[in-house]
């Protein structure tokens, strides 16, 4: 068993991160952003709490960086990208062509977030996820002999004017509010699996990257699909899916103290899957991930519930204003409320009213988890917040959702969302569950699966030999709107 451990632990993507060489960056060609142009265009954005970033334009090919060999055989491409004041930073880039060998890596100058390797598999039009420093570099690594071969236009810089994440805040609560409760306190502490299935959700777009919360949730299927529940009004669009990062566990290591989460572990968007259509009075998106999460990101399948049940009582998990992981609690009933409107959209919803935390900007489309552990609503607005002083909130609503209204409900894809998470099982709830195999859910009376109908709150389903592995590296773990919804 202890070999077995070892090995898996070997096999872990996290035992293959790069370490970049940034001890001669002063010899690397450098771009530096027009500091007039950002600060025109960070006055015109901050109207938006949901925007983090502004784009700005640039025009870098293979031939603006820097080569060299450092080691025999080996050439390296590097170009540095600054933006003085930036929080972070990130890149869309058109064109991008690595050859079969080639390694694409984006760093901060002082080496501290690494994001990469991208492959041919990436070529084409390509967006990067953040590194959090004013100073950036691009580096891409390959055999001499495919170098005549390497091509790339980086079309725009992401400047970021607000901090994503707590790292770069001086605050000890980070970049939300004072009442706000990180997911390591005694709050989350029957909630431990739920917090591993949100995520940060970072979406480019030509003038800008917004913010949101997502839910990685499960199907009736229970094959580990990648799907992300999120609001609609978080705008991840069928053009815009593709430049979505979902980051995985950016959370605090302690209960008000602690590391701040890595953003190390992301995956981009590939597909959109269902989400609002026309008048619908829904709002809400799912979309498909690139690529199954590794078995090192340690991520849970969210349940869920589409039956119209009110919710007796639960929790939000979310990131409130970009911030490090968030939980917020509620204690009594959510109510329906039909047809809210949020100004630009109408929604029907769960109403509800917060015993500990609230919500923020950022925290739309984080999902609303009922006292059976299922996620039963995404989050539209409200008036919910801090109080002025102390770390009590406001006393005020928020509005959720409701997953029965979107349940069948006409799709900007064609498919609804019973189609995409329940196809033909008959199931209104799925239970969460761990990666790896599980019998399908099936509601409809027959025998050939599992059933959903449990409300003891953990993950449903069975799980077979196939998830072993997985069992023992989390063993071995354990161990060792863009729109301003939320005003």
């Amino acid at each position: 068993m202890r070999r077995l451990l070892l090995l898996l632990l070997a096999l872990s993507p996290s035992a293959w991160a790069y370490t970049p060489d940034v001890s001669d960056l002063g010899n690397v060609a450098l771009v530096q952003l027009d500091a007039k142009i950002v600060k025109s265009a960070v006055a015109a954005a901050k109207s938006d709490p949901l925007q983090f970033a502004v784009g700005v334009g640039m025009n870098a090919t293979a031939d603006s960086g820097s080569w060299d060999e450092p080691e025999t055989g080996t050439a390296r491409w590097r170009l540095r990208v600054a933006s003085s004041g930036a929080d972070s930073m990130s890149f869309a880039i058109k064109n991008l062509q690595l050859p079969a060998d080639a390694k694409l890596y984006l760093y901060s100058d002082g080496g501290a977030d690494v994001q990469g390797p991208y492959t041919a598999a990436d070529n084409g039009t390509f967006w990067t996820p953040i590194v959090r420093s004013d100073d950036a570099v691009l580096e891409a690594r390959m055999p001499s002999g495919e170098k005549s071969d390497f091509a790339l236009d980086v079309t725009t810089a992401y400047h970021a004017y607000r901090p994503f994440s707590s790292k770069s805040f001086s605050s000890t609560n980070g970049t939300s509010g004072a009442c706000e409760i990180d997911v390591a306190c005694s709050a989350g502490d029957d909630w431990r699996d739920d917090i591993r299935a949100v995520v940060l959700l970072q979406i480019a777009e030509t003038g800008g990257s917004y913010l949101c919360s997502g839910t990685l949730v499960n199907n009736a299927e229970q094959d580990d699909r990648p799907l992300i529940l999120t609001a609609h009004h978080c705008d991840v669009t069928a053009s815009t899916v593709t430049s979505t990062y979902a980051y995985f566990n950016v959370e605090r290591s302690g209960c008000g103290t602690g590391s701040y989460g890595s953003v190390s572990e992301n995956i981009r968007g590939s597909a959109l899957v269902a989400g609002t259509s026309g008048t619908t009075v829904t709002d809400y998106t799912l979309f498909q991930l690139a690529s199954t999460p590794p078995s090192s990101y340690n991520v849970y399948y969210a349940g869920w519930d589409a039956s119209g049940t009110a919710p007796t009582s639960g929790v939000t998990i979310h990131h409130p204003a970009g911030d490090d992981k968030k939980i917020s609690t509620y204690s009594t009933p959510a109510t329906a409320q039909n047809n809210v409107d949020f100004g630009d959209f109408t929604s029907n919803t769960w109403q509800v009213y917060w015993a500990q935390g609230t919500t923020e900007e950022g925290s739309s489309g984080s999902g609303l988890l009922n006292q059976s552990h299922r996620v039963v609503g995404t989050l539209s607005g409200g008036s919910g917040a801090c109080a002025a002083i102390g770390t009590a909130n406001n006393g005020q609503a928020d509005y959720y959702a409701r997953l029965d209204a979107a349940w069948t409900a006409a799709s900007s894809t064609g498919t609804t969302l019973q189609t995409a998470l329940a196809a033909d099982s008959g199931c209104t709830t799925v239970d969460g569950k761990d990666p790896g195999s599980a019998d399908p859910v099936d509601c409809t009376g027959s025998t050939t699966g599992g059933s959903s109908s449990s409300d003891s709150g953990g993950g449903g389903g069975s799980l077979g030999l196939g998830v072993l592995p997985l069992l023992l590296i989390g063993l071995a773990r354990r161990f060792t709107s863009r729109r301003a919804c939320r005003a």
